[in-house]
């Protein structure tokens, strides 16, 4: 088993009370070297908790299928361990890091050309899964890439 999750940052305020984890919001945002997240508790319209923490060793996912692997265990690890992160919250918001994105003015969005949108801009590998977001408010595409 790789070694210990390394902690960033870790502030949580005197209102952060794991039993009433119901009650509040967390958001995580999952990166290359690991995840941070926030707790936000609506209650009292402030965040009560952050954290940061990064992967025991450096893995980069496109290095290969065993290294999506170890970043996938990396992951569930954290996910499936972390006291904070194992509790029942009200609301979850997850965000990926991907820095292969394009954003395209809906009009002009075609579903089936997705990917070419993408590769216009960047250079793919293969092995990319293309994912599209729907920004509503500004009528617009956000097309990513994930390996």
């Amino acid at each position: 088993m790789p070694g210990e999750y390394q902690t960033q940052l870790s502030v949580y305020d005197r209102l952060f009370d794991p039993a009433f984890s119901e009650d509040f919001y967390l958001s995580i945002r999952i990166e290359p070297d690991g995840l941070s997240f926030s707790v936000y508790s609506p209650a009292h319209g402030r965040y009560i908790g952050l954290e940061a923490l990064t992967f025991p060793d450096p893995v980069r996912i496109k290095d290969g299928p065993m290294a999506g692997i170890l970043y996938s265990d990396y992951l569930s690890r954290l996910l499936t361990t972390h006291p904070v992160l194992t509790k029942r919250y009200r609301k979850v918001c997850t965000v990926f890091q991907s820095r292969f994105f394009t954003l395209v003015p809906g009009p002009l969005f075609n579903e089936n050309l997705a990917d070419n949108y993408l590769q216009f801009v960047h250079n793919l590998g293969t092995d990319v899964r293309i994912l599209i977001q729907h920004l509503r408010s500004a009528d617009i595409r956000l097309v990513y890439g994930v390996y």
